[in-house]
């Protein structure tokens, strides 16, 4: 993900140079794409924690019963699991190591929540 958005910003740093605009090369490592990668990942870690608008889109797709909380939790976890695999650059993104991650979060949560119940009863 970290290549993907550099080369965005590489070619927004470039936009409206008057010589020759350079190509992106793969793997490569001029001063520009460097920095491209760089504004690349602090721009992905700025999102590392969703908006509240983003939670209620999350929450507007998939509704969720009266009374219930633990489903609201899923959205950041599902979301935090995302950018955690966007940053990780020593692997391709595989939206099903994403999801997992999120659920093995999500599982966790809900085996707390379980425990805190029974503690009460």
């Amino acid at each position: 993900m970290i290549e993907r958005v550099a080369k965005e910003v590489f070619k927004a740093m470039i936009f409206g140079r008057e010589t020759e605009c350079p190509e992106w090369v793969e793997g490569g490592n001029s001063f520009a794409q460097n920095a491209a990668r760089k504004a690349a990942r602090a721009a992905i870690e700025a999102m590392c924690e969703p908006t509240d608008e983003m939670c209620h889109a999350f929450n507007d797709a998939f509704p969720i019963p009266e009374g219930e909380t633990l489903l609201r939790d899923i959205a950041p976890l599902v979301f935090n699991a995302m950018i955690d695999a966007a940053l990780d650059d020593k692997r391709p993104i595989n939206p099903d190591v994403a999801m997992g991650k999120a659920m093995d979060a999500v599982d966790a949560e809900i085996e707390a929540n379980c425990s805190r119940g029974s503690d009460n009863e």
